[in-house]
């Protein structure tokens, strides 16, 4: 494959430069289909007694809050489809962009894997520019954006594939992106020596990011129509296969202001969380379900909202329900739980008064303010008792099912993605298929007012996305309005989450003393529960849903290669853990097959190891060390100038004005005093005799 080619200054690229120009499909622009991909390697230092040194992991991690911190690049790669070319100062980057665009009047892309970290340091050149089309998930967190002067769009890979480099090119590729040659833990600077060892490890980040833009681009056929996130992959897809007068009747049902942002109120995710009798405690012998393909089951077999919202009063409220979808906006007195298991989030409150929690579930409540759907008040009825409730506001819509044209495709996803597994040769198909149906639930809950970050003057900023008044929310949604791509109305996510939390809630009240620990679309329990009862309900309602769009039933249960059947939505068994254990909402830990697990938001599973076998030390206030828990805090960093010793011995003086530093920390496993306390008044021996 050869090196990487040491470039001093752009014109050295220049042999290279021979670009594929393209139109798009409105044959308004040029743009380049070379592919581009960018990277860069940083060292992070920290002022410790006067000198700016590396991480002393000797060094506790609570010391670090007061330590000074900068970061220096010493190494740029840029890769221009296979060739590599590596470059030490990162001010040649902006060169070289300058150099690209004055070729011909093409739009050039680049694509950089991460590129919220790389972003930081571009910050360095990027005030001097006119940036167009930012797309970012949050301040700091890039997707897309373009440089006016420069013609030169940048996109994120990471949001392509949601995936590490490492994970993508197993994913994507034959290429293996080398892993462990380079110790980030080194002073080095642009004056220092990279070993044979570094640069092939630098190559190899490179050569692994063009592969998987190649994959990519075999799919669309030019650079420039790769989306830029893995939705978009879908979203593409599924517009293919609808209509002009199925954009337009989407147009007419985007809500007014006020409608829209108590759909956002109303929205919740999948409800995870530890049934406070079991919390922090090792059980034996707990047995595990899972919901096939839950949010796609939901979206075949309910019905959403295809209608204009209206507000209704209390009694049309009751007599609706069955063709209509509800969001209510209530005020409840003396609330408490029936159950040992809580349904309603405290985050969701707009208000409250005497509050008791279960780890940000409501236990009691002398008084909340909430706005939910009515697929959720009616799990809120069978959880809780309470005083009196207030019905301040009742919103309602016509609902049907989703237009066919959708359901077809979700069903063909599926029994793609069934046939397809396991198939030798079939592998690029079968990932193609579970990738776009488990980006289908994405597409559906988009809301457009998450779109509120900007960059401007070279600083981050958000506009206000809950004020109804504002400039922000009225331009949005009039975007919106005149929007031909819209593939679902917002209401449509907001009730996929709240039928699928409903139909997993359902099961943890019939089997509430039993119930461990839940998580979206599987249940943990102390004991084998038949859940038969709810898979027949379920492949009713499969029926139903095929009886009245013309469906084909059969799809909703594909054969797999062997011949198996798998229907949609059923729980089915993951067997039994021998041992079992949890803190809270992710973070739990277990031994199946004599070997111990565990699962930690944030926490790699191979920390593991640090438990020493036992699960009796996945315990409160546990610590995972630095060399367990490989966890990285982010510190954004505006510089001034400085001096520091590389590992050469050379005195480098480094100039950079902005930079992260990635900063080694410890991962603590721990209980606040409130959930203790709540754990403490739950757990008496004699309710634990189940």
């Amino acid at each position: 494959m050869g090196d990487m080619q040491l470039i001093t200054k752009p014109e050295q690229i220049q042999n290279i430069l021979n670009p594929v120009v393209k139109r798009t499909k409105r044959g308004e622009e040029l743009y380049n289909d070379t592919i581009y991909t960018f990277d860069i390697e940083v060292t992070s230092l920290f002022k410790i007694n006067g000198e700016w040194r590396v991480f002393d992991y000797n060094i506790p991690a609570s010391s670090y809050r007061d330590i000074e911190k900068a970061s220096c690049v010493y190494a740029c790669m840029l890769g221009v489809e296979n060739d590599i070319y590596l470059f030490r100062d990162f001010s040649l980057f902006e060169d070289i962009l300058k150099y690209l665009k004055q070729k011909d009047g093409y739009r050039n892309i680049i694509y950089i894997h991460n590129m919220a970290y790389e972003f930081q340091f571009m910050r360095m050149f990027l005030n001097k520019y006119t940036i167009e089309n930012m797309l970012a998930s949050a301040p700091h967190k890039p997707i897309a954006f373009y440089v006016k002067e420069l013609n030169t769009e940048f996109r994120c890979s990471y949001k392509l594939t949601n995936l590490s480099l490492e994970k993508s090119a197993e994913k994507y590729t034959n290429v293996k992106k080398a892993v462990g040659d380079l110790d980030y833990n080194k002073a080095r600077s642009p004056l220092t020596k990279l070993t044979k060892k570094e640069r092939y490890y630098m190559k190899m980040d490179i050569r692994t990011l063009y592969n998987v833009i190649v994959w990519f681009k075999k799919e669309y056929k030019h650079v420039y129509n790769i989306p830029y996130t893995q939705t978009g992959e879908v979203r593409r897809e599924l517009r293919d296969k609808l209509d002009y007068w199925y954009f337009k009747r989407q147009q007419e049902l985007v809500p007014d202001n006020t409608t829209y942002l108590y759909l956002m109120q109303a929205f919740q995710g999948g409800i995870t969380h530890a049934n406070v009798l079991y919390a922090n405690r090792v059980l034996k012998d707990i047995w595990t379900v899972d919901e096939a393909s839950a949010y796609p089951t939901m979206m075949l077999t309910k019905q959403y909202a295809n209608g204009r919202w209206y507000e209704y009063r209390y009694n049309d409220f009751i007599h609706m329900r069955e063709y209509k979808c509800f969001v209510l906006h209530l005020k409840i007195y003396g609330l408490e739980s029936k159950l040992f298991n809580h349904y309603l989030s405290t985050y969701k409150c707009l208000t409250q008064k005497g509050l008791r929690s279960d780890n940000g579930r409501i236990v009691k409540a002398d008084y909340i303010e909430i706005i939910i759907t009515d697929v959720d008040y009616d799990m809120l009825l069978k959880s809780y008792n309470f005083v009196n409730i207030e019905y301040i506001k009742i919103i309602g819509a016509n609902k049907k099912y989703l237009d066919k044209r959708i359901l077809k495709y979700i069903l063909d996803l599926y029994k793609q993605k069934t046939e397809l597994k396991g198939v030798q040769g079939q592998e690029d198909f079968y990932m193609k298929s579970k990738q776009r149906i488990n980006s289908l639930f994405g597409c559906s809950c988009t809301q457009v007012l998450n779109q509120d970050t900007f960059y401007k003057d070279n600083e981050w900023g958000r506009y206000c996305a809950t004020d109804i008044k504002s400039e922000f929310v009225y331009n949005k949604l009039n975007e919106l309005r005149e929007s031909y791509s819209i593939l679902f109305n917002y209401s449509t996510g907001v009730f996929v989450t709240a039928y699928n939390r409903a139909a997993l809630w359902s099961q943890i009240i019939k089997n509430d003393m039993n119930v461990v620990y839940y998580d979206t679309d599987s249940i943990k329990t102390t004991r084998e529960i038949d859940f038969s009862e709810y898979n027949n309900q379920i492949l009713a309602e499969c029926k139903a849903s095929a009886d009245a769009n013309n469906l084909n039933i059969e799809d909703f249960a594909p054969a797999d290669p062997k011949g198996i059947k798998h229907p949609l939505g059923v729980f089915e068994s993951e067997g039994k853990a021998d041992e079992f254990i949890t803190l809270g909402a992710k973070k739990y830990c277990y031994r199946k097959n004599n070997t111990l697990n565990i699962t930690v938001s944030g926490v790699p599973k191979i920390a593991v190891d640090a438990l020493d076998n036992n699960i009796y030390n996945f315990t409160n206030d546990f610590t995972f060390d630095y060399e367990h828990a490989r966890k990285n805090t982010h510190c954004y960093t505006e510089q001034q100038p400085f001096d520091f010793t590389d590992i050469d011995g050379n005195i480098y003086h480094c100039t950079d004005t902005y930079g992260i530093v990635l900063q080694p920390t410890t991962y603590r496993l721990g209980l606040t005093d409130e959930y203790i306390d709540i754990i403490n008044m739950f757990q008496v021996e004699d309710l634990l005799k189940v």
